[in-house]
């Protein structure tokens, strides 16, 4: 649920930026790829999905005893979420490498949209010149 939100906030930002550009301009701006690098970031850091946390030491007998049956589930559910873990983890690792890929590709087009204005720009100055 983690990832989600973060990715649902990150998608969120760009949209509202991207609305707020007045600018029609085909180039991605370099605020969108620090944010889409700031999501890769976040992605790597939540890639590992671990099916339990570590219970807290206790000292009151109650809450020891809480303990102890927490424990015991957990072990008597671990053949059910371990399985659920793993998936999801293998899952986030391939998202993160698909953001990796998405991030590459769209530096290498944004690069060819620059040059490409570049070209387009310098062959109008030529024809303007004639």
């Amino acid at each position: 649920m983690i990832e989600e939100e973060i990715l649902f906030e990150a998608t969120k930002d760009i949209s509202t930026k991207k609305q707020k550009e007045t600018n029609k301009d085909r180039k991605i701006s370099n605020e969108n790829f620090d944010i889409l690098n700031d999501i890769i970031l976040r992605c790597k850091k939540l890639e590992k999905n671990e099916a339990f946390r570590q219970l807290p030491p206790e000292t009151n007998i109650i809450k020891k005893l809480k303990k102890f049956i927490k424990r015991a589930q957990r072990k008597s559910l671990k053949w059910y979420i371990e399985p659920i873990c793993e998936q999801q983890s293998k899952y986030n690792e391939l998202v993160r490498e698909g953001l990796d890929i998405l991030f590459d590709v769209t530096t290498i087009l944004n690069n060819k949209i620059e040059d490409i204005e570049q070209r387009l720009i310098s062959l109008e100055k030529r024809i303007n010149s004639k």
